[in-house]
């Protein structure tokens, strides 16, 4: 398929949007985890039990969409499945116990899963391969945005009046967001139009290396990450001497990073080749990892942030080039499929990964957080195994 510039653009602005909702509706859990946690009377395990909720759900429904994905139309997917995560941030707002909160994030989390899907499959039905480390910057600069704009309004508008506000924000926007991807979102119908058989899309996956490999990686990048990230807000407050209001700048300045690196790092992806630059961001995001991981009791905020800002700028390098080098692994008439069944794994090992680390680490009386150290040492050595896995994937040539 192919667009026009000035549609391109405005496609690539939608697909970025919908992503911000999805991945904003997931990052502003972790740093409202000292509301959570005061308000519901819960401790930091528990918290990360409900951010696992949502990823956990988002897997299942990446496993399901995985039978039905290259079997319907793209947009109108896209559109339903959009409609039922606003609905279910609206459910979230809402909630007045902890296990309604829980089971709203996981109806969440089964749409947005179904999203993340089909925001990767139409953006490589659209973008043919050369140019696709750069689109995918440009969507993935919406988490950049998630952390500059999103999750700072989203805090502050929980300090100044309560923990729901980011979700009814996130309602709002994802009004907005239903009627512009009515608009600009093409029709994709390629995938229905190609000979395709019927054999199920996950027996597909195990029969072949290329997307085994691609797992493995997507497996290997949230296993480590996942199991740091969402800790870090309540590790700041307990253990580095954060106050709720600082936890701003966390997100501040590492989104700023953030969009910075992400527009470089597909440009970087698209010259140099998606691996190499994948394998550069991927070590050196085991500095701040393993720095974060050991931080105590700071009087100044500059040493933290230098390395939170420095973990955000290499996690989005090596993620945008390994996003980047996974779609490029399938050709587009097993897209559909194969990106539902990434995302699956994507989010059950993000899950996971919340659940290990939250019980990994222990909270004393006191509140402070204790063996966070060994959750660093965890996210290292799933950063070197993503590295041999990402060696193994390679572009398929009809895209």
């Amino acid at each position: 398929m192919s667009l026009s510039a000035s549609r391109e653009k405005r496609l690539l602005f939608t697909l970025a949007l919908i992503h911000f909702v999805h991945i904003l509706d997931f990052m502003v859990m972790m740093p409202l985890g000292p509301h959570f946690i005061r308000d519901f009377a819960i401790n930091a395990g528990l918290f990360s039990f409900l951010i696992s909720a949502y990823t956990v759900s988002a897997g299942v429904a990446g496993f399901i969409g995985s039978f039905f994905l290259d079997k319907v139309e793209r947009k109108k997917t896209l559109v339903l499945s959009l409609s039922g995560f606003t609905v279910g941030t609206l459910f979230c707002a809402l909630s007045p116990t902890y296990i309604i909160l829980f089971v709203s994030r996981i109806i969440t989390g089964f749409f947005g899963g179904i999203l993340a899907s089909l925001v990767l499959a139409i953006l490589g039905d659209v973008i043919p391969s050369h140019r696709r480390g750069n689109a995918m910057g440009m969507v993935m600069s919406s988490f950049s945005i998630a952390s500059i704009v999103g999750v700072p309004c989203g805090l502050f508008l929980s300090n100044i009046w309560s923990w729901t506000a980011p979700f009814y924000l996130l309602f709002g926007t994802g009004l907005i967001t239903i009627l512009l991807a009515i608009k600009t979102v093409p029709s994709c119908n390629l995938h229905l139009e190609e000979d395709n058989n019927t054999e199920l899309a996950i027996v597909k996956v195990f029969k072949n290396k290329n997307l085994r490999s691609s797992l493995a990686l997507t497996l290997s990048i949230m296993l480590g990450q996942f199991a740091v990230v969402p800790l870090i807000s309540t590790y700041m407050v307990t253990n580095v001497g954060f106050t709720a209001h600082n936890l701003t700048y966390v997100y501040i300045f590492g989104g700023l990073a953030a969009m910075i690196m992400s527009p470089i790092s597909g440009k970087l992806g698209d010259r140099f080749g998606k691996f190499p630059v994948f394998m550069i961001f991927s070590i050196l995001c085991m500095i701040p990892l393993l720095v974060i991981t050991q931080l105590g009791l700071y009087s100044s905020l500059v040493i933290p942030l230098i390395f939170t800002s420095l973990l955000f700028l290499c996690s989005t390098g090596r993620m945008v080039c390994g996003m980047a080098l996974i779609i490029s692994s399938v050709g587009s008439k097993q897209r559909g499929g194969f990106m539902s069944i990434n995302t699956s794994v994507q989010q059950l090992s993000a899950g996971a990964a919340s659940f290990i680390g939250g019980i990994i680490i222990h909270q004393l009386p006191s509140g402070k957080i204790i063996n966070y150290d060994y959750v660093g040492y965890w996210a290292v050595s799933f950063a070197i195994l993503s590295i041999i896995a990402a060696s193994r994937v390679k572009q398929v040539e009809s895209n």
